[in-house]
């Protein structure tokens, strides 16, 4: 007689964050904030993510924003960390730490920590930080690298469209796209365009490309307007491409300059598969990723993606399957490939993976053949 199979074990839940901390509650420790003693703040506001961040959010993080003014500079850069860790529930309190960290911003000095501290918490902030829109492009100068690289970064999550989230109506089927509530800003884009253009860091110029992707291009109203509006970004693309000397930022150029002309599609995608047969581990993941971005576009890359499955460096072959995935149900063709590399790994933790990848591309519904074209009348209609 068979034995009878064991049930599964349920994953052990994680604990329940603390209610109290050297016996004191979440509110003792913010009516610590208003120690003249700034090592009490300073304890005070570091202890608040302990609680866990929905209490956190909940019962401190509206008080921890007059921290980022404090007298005392470590309490005003942990007062700022804290927010980037924990974040708000309320959108008054998101505009209220916006308000407070352009201050900071424009009170500090060029090349301080502060400021760049502040810079990547408002990138984290994201679109309902618009307010800052204005700090942010003013410091795009500063002397610090990372800083230029930090306000890019945030230009392109807090300077981002924003769409209408509100779930379809019961019992009906949302087919169209969301609605545009705020388009993405013209400011933040034009000011990433000159980064893109001008700085001297590889890494700044990588930044300012992957937000403008992020940002997408310009949104006209009437599309007869859109080549005058992106001549400008069109012109700095491909100026830069003739320019650049670093091959993964030269990837990201090459996918911006889809984004604004798509005529470039084809010719690129064999750039970016061209990338893959590069000595360097990181060009071939860069590549990889920005197939991965043009999801089945990229289609046409495929046989040569799955070659990289095999790479000894396990992280080209985790960026291939990542990225073959992003191809949708035109990626199914890869599923005996999947099949053999499990047969094949040695590496256990990648074997996992790559099941858990594969469950995922078997999920996907078979690829609908495109139609074939239908005749052209004389009169140059369809029939």
């Amino acid at each position: 007689m068979p034995a009878p199979k064991e049930s599964p074990k349920e994953a052990p839940k994680p604990p329940k964050p603390p209610t109290e901390i050297n016996k004191r509650a979440i509110s003792a420790w913010v009516a610590d904030f208003k120690s003249v003693d700034p090592t009490v703040r300073d304890t005070a506001v570091k202890v608040i993510p302990l609680f866990g961040f929905e209490a956190a959010r909940k019962s401190a993080m509206k008080s921890v924003i007059p921290l980022i003014d404090d007298p005392d500079p470590g309490v005003r850069i942990n007062a700022i960390l804290v927010i980037s860790a924990v974040g708000f529930d309320k959108i008054e309190d998101v505009k209220a730490a916006t308000s407070m960290l352009a201050a900071a911003i424009q009170k500090t000095a060029p090349g301080s920590m502060i400021r760049l501290h502040a810079v990547r918490c408002l990138a984290g902030l994201g679109p309902d930080a618009i307010g800052a829109i204005g700090t942010l492009t003013s410091i795009a100068s500063d002397p610090s690298w990372e800083t230029r690289q930090a306000v890019c970064a945030a230009l392109g999550r807090v300077g981002a469209a924003v769409y209408d989230d509100k779930p379809a109506p019961a019992g009906t089927t949302l087919t169209a796209p969301p609605a545009l509530k705020r388009e993405p800003s013209l400011t933040a884009m034009s000011k990433l365009n000159l980064s893109l253009v001008k700085d001297e860091s590889s890494a700044v110029r990588m930044e300012a490309c992957q937000a403008l992707v992020v940002l997408g291009p310009p949104i006209t109203a009437d599309p007869k307007n859109y080549v005058t509006v992106a001549a400008p970004f069109m012109q700095a693309i491909g100026g830069r491409l003739r320019l650049e000397k670093d091959p993964s930022v030269k990837i990201w150029l090459h996918l911006l300059n889809i984004m604004y002309d798509e005529r470039v599609l084809e010719g690129t995608v064999k750039t970016f598969t061209a990338d893959l047969s590069s000595s360097d581990p990181n060009i071939r993941i860069q590549a990889l990723n920005a197939l991965g971005v043009l999801r089945n576009k990229s289609k046409s890359a495929l046989p040569v993606m799955m070659t990289q499955l095999n790479h000894a460096d396990l992280n080209v072959a985790a960026a291939a399957i990542d990225n073959i995935l992003m191809i949708g149900s035109d990626a199914r063709e890869a599923i005996p490939e999947f099949e053999k590399l499990i047969a094949e790994a040695k590496d256990k933790e990648f074997k996992k993976y790559v099941e858990e990848a594969l469950k995922a591309l078997r999920k996907f519904p078979p690829a609908i053949p495109a139609p074939l074209p239908l005749p052209m009348a004389p009169n140059g209609r369809r029939p």
